[in-house]
């Protein structure tokens, strides 16, 4: 519950506490999962819970509970951003700074930090400490974004 409260914060889990333990159940408790669910959320401050919920059901026995999760939250991206996470696929090692990702995907530099600080808001990446902005593809999503990287 900690990983959804920090994400959409703590009003709309004790709001409805059972549906976010529905969801937490949906995502199999997977800190990955919680995470894309938290900034699938947080983008969509007039969804409720249970409205996330449902729709990981829906696609229940659709893959991993992670997976779920993450099709979702990537079908969510604009279509500039959708590309700019299947791109970042190419990144060496899963880090990215704003000028690899500017490069990748022929935008500003400005706009590919905005989109890779959305990212980290949204869970598809992560922060690194370091003087210049960087950011990580979480070892568990390697293998998805691989996968929407051959995609057309």
């Amino acid at each position: 519950m900690e990983l959804l409260s920090r994400h959409t914060g703590s009003v709309r889990i004790t709001v409805d506490p059972r549906a976010a333990e529905g969801l937490a159940e949906e995502c199999q408790g997977q800190p990955a999962a919680l995470m894309l669910a938290g900034g699938w959320l947080a983008a969509r401050p007039k969804a409720a819970v249970s409205d996330l919920a449902k729709q990981l059901r829906a696609e229940d026995g659709e893959g991993t509970a992670l997976s779920r999760v993450f099709r979702l939250a990537y079908a969510a991206l604009p279509a500039t951003a959708a590309r700019m996470l299947r791109l970042l696929a190419l990144a060496p090692a899963g880090l990215v700074d704003p000028q690899t990702a500017s490069a990748l995907v022929g935008c500003s530099v400005d706009s590919a930090r905005t989109t890779l600080d959305g990212f980290v808001a949204l869970g598809f990446l992560h922060a690194v400490d370091s003087p210049l902005p960087q950011y990580e593809v979480p070892g568990c999503l390697h293998d998805r974004l691989r996968v929407l990287g051959r995609a057309p």
